[in-house]
């Protein structure tokens, strides 16, 4: 294999793939990213099994191969380079790394041991939408997602169909995130995709468009012409989550978005060291929301904002990270906060679809 290409375009793709590729891999190789170049376009892949991203960058090919090399070293070697044209080269399972003024050598292993990514059967349901609308929708609900990978169901963005709509919904069973993807979907719908699929997405899509495949087992992410995303889904039943976004409280506050946030920010000096507890209070005679974290070494703060509020006057304790990850989703200057004894309700005061539900802290 031989191959002129540009530092830069080598180093943007490098450090996108080279995530997949880990040192928590059982089998050596799978820390390694392949090399392929053919017919003027160097392909890089990488594969944990789980999840694998292929890339395709346009370039000068004098002489065709493939090899797979150690995927970080490779990248934090490149990224080091200055940004000129480069010679790839390689001498059996050696990849010489060369410029003016630097040269390396990687000890490679041979090609034929690198798994293949198996794509999604030919009948998976296709969608199509653009990468800004996809990137929009997403990063309003990803937060919402579990680390605890005894509850594997939790740990995945469900993408689920309800009402001829397309819906995304996270919950790590603390809060729940749910935004409209598509406004029409006539297909019966209901699947996981592992949030490390999404945040590859998300790093690797820039703009245009997207085509999603979806299979019994795998989901692949289509980005232009040059970047293929696919993941296993994660098998397994989700929550039966609508009665809770249906469900109306017995107070409610609209408050202005941004000194609800300012106002947790100034309170978040005492509640990270009270656990990140903080209390949400509201008083329909003084049309107010009051925002409390007391520490019981490092004293107390209390603040009040306006508030229409209507309904009956409550208390509750929250995790103030929770609330300042969904208020932060939201692109509204003003939010609904809908009470009840078990949850909190957050809507935008506009037309969006996105609902951010967070649970109470227990006394």
């Amino acid at each position: 294999m031989h191959l002129l290409i540009n530092k830069n375009q080598l180093a943007k793709v490098l450090n996108n793939i080279s995530r997949i590729a880990n040192s928590r891999n059982q089998l050596p190789i799978l820390n390694n990213v392949l090399l392929r170049a053919e017919k003027d376009k160097l392909t890089i892949i990488a594969n944990n099994l789980e999840l694998a991203s292929e890339e395709t960058i346009p370039t000068t090919v004098k002489q065709n191969g493939v090899i797979t090399v150690p995927a970080k070293p490779l990248a934090e070697f490149i990224n080091n380079l200055p940004n000129t044209e480069l010679s790839l080269e390689t001498t059996g399972t050696k990849l010489k790394v060369s410029g003016k003024g630097f040269s390396a050598t990687f000890n490679g292993v041979d090609a034929e041991d690198f798994p293949e990514v198996i794509n999604p059967e030919a009948k998976s349901l296709t969608i199509n939408l653009s990468v800004a609308d996809f990137r929009h929708t997403l990063q309003q609900v990803i937060s919402a997602t579990s680390n605890d990978f005894s509850r594997p169901a939790l740990t995945g963005v469900c993408f689920n169909s309800f009402n001829k709509q397309l819906f995304v919904v996270a919950t790590d069973g603390f809060r729940l995130a749910e935004a409209e993807l598509l406004p029409k979907f006539n297909d019966d719908l209901r699947v996981i995709v592992p949030t490390a699929a999404i945040t590859e997405v998300l790093s690797a899509a820039e703009d245009g468009d997207l085509t999603i495949k979806i299979g019994e087992a795998q989901i692949q992410f289509l980005i232009g012409e040059q970047t293929e995303i696919t993941s296993n889904l994660i098998s397994g039943s989700y929550p039966d989550y609508r009665q809770l976004i249906a469900a109306t409280g017995a107070e409610t506050a609209v408050v202005d978005r941004d000194e609800l946030i300012r106002l947790l920010k100034v309170a978040q000096v005492f509640a990270r060291v009270a656990d990140n507890a903080v209390i949400l209070k509201t008083s329909g005679k003084n049309k107010q929301l009051s925002v409390i974290a007391v520490e019981s070494e490092l004293g107390s703060n209390s603040s009040e904002m306006a508030a229409a509020v209507s309904g009956t006057d409550i208390s509750m304790a929250f995790n103030i990270r929770f609330l300042l990850d969904a208020l932060n989703v939201f692109e509204a200057p003003e939010v609904n906060l809908d009470f009840s004894d078990d949850k909190l309700i957050i809507h935008g005061n506009d037309s969006s679809s996105l609902v951010y539900i967070v649970m109470p802290r227990k006394a």
